[in-house]
């Protein structure tokens, strides 16, 4: 951040050439991410348009989740064609999610499609007691 910074004051493009490079390095290569809670535990939704679904690994050690997309270049996408314009293509990326401990974690099950990458994390069933009215003697 310090180079940014410095670079700043001598020439402005510098900055949003930076700027452009920090977004394009981290920011635009992670997908986004919906998270909703249900009645019987959360749907976690990322979308990853154009991926395969052979390259995801999903992973879950303790309390993590984690979601790892590899991209594997074909030859064909680079031999048979020539770039004169690119705005998007895919790139492998990594996401955790830090999840409570009342997820049933042998019953997380994942889905891809139409882009949308859907994992299911099912709570684990509560263990409270019935309601009830107690008399004071």
């Amino acid at each position: 951040m310090n180079i940014l910074l410095n670079q700043s004051f001598k020439k402005p493009e510098i900055v949003w050439q930076n700027f452009a490079d920090i977004l394009e390095d981290d920011l635009l290569k992670k997908p986004l991410t919906n998270i909703y809670e249900i009645d019987n535990g959360y749907l976690i939704e990322l979308s990853a348009p154009g991926c395969a679904k052979e390259d995801f690994k999903i992973a879950m050690d303790k309390t993590l989740l984690t979601i790892e997309y590899n991209h594997r270049a074909e030859v064909n996408e680079q031999a048979n064609k020539k770039s004169i314009k690119v705005e998007f293509k895919n790139h492998s990326f990594k996401k955790n999610f830090y999840l409570d401990e009342d997820i049933q974690t042998e019953h997380i099950k994942a889905k891809y499609d139409n882009g949308i990458l859907t994992i299911s994390l099912p709570k684990k069933e509560s263990s409270a007691l019935a309601a009830m009215n107690i008399q004071v003697q």
